[in-house]
């Protein structure tokens, strides 16, 4: 039985190959898998193996509920996704995108190819950025 699954993070679009070499994911070192071409661009899933009894299907369902363990890989999954901000494109994944290997994951991106290269055409030079307003007003007695 297989015992890891292909987590995936988000597609990179870029001239030349990017580094992963410090970047670490929900639960080890991030890997590029090649992708093709898009708008003159290389593509990359970016990815790292997961262990499926902590990332398999019913393993996440049973710790939805533990918020900790849930922000914990949401703060991994996007600093993976933040740590390629200097790419020409970067498409996040959701959270806990998970194939059950590198092939199904490219099979997958590349059955969406036009999805894809559409979204890396409309995030191409640019960045997200969040803004959280905090307003002031009376405070409950």
């Amino acid at each position: 039985m297989k015992r890891t699954g292909t987590y995936v993070y988000c597609v990179v679009a870029a001239a030349r190959r990017p580094g992963v070499a410090r970047t670490r994911g929900v639960a080890g070192a991030v890997r590029l898998v090649e992708q093709g071409r898009a708008a003159n661009l290389k593509k990359w899933l970016v990815v790292s193996d997961v262990p499926l009894d902590r990332y398999g299907e019913a393993a996440i369902n049973s710790r939805l509920s533990d918020l900790d363990w849930v922000s914990r890989a949401a703060v991994a999954h996007e600093a993976v996704v933040e740590s390629f901000n200097g790419a020409a494109a970067v498409v996040p994944m959701k959270l806990f995108t998970i194939f059950n290997d590198d092939a199904r994951a490219a099979a997958n991106f590349a059955a969406r190819d036009a999805v894809v290269n559409a979204a890396i055409k409309r995030v191409r030079n640019r960045i997200e950025l969040g803004v959280r307003v905090t307003l002031e007003g009376a405070r409950p007695q």
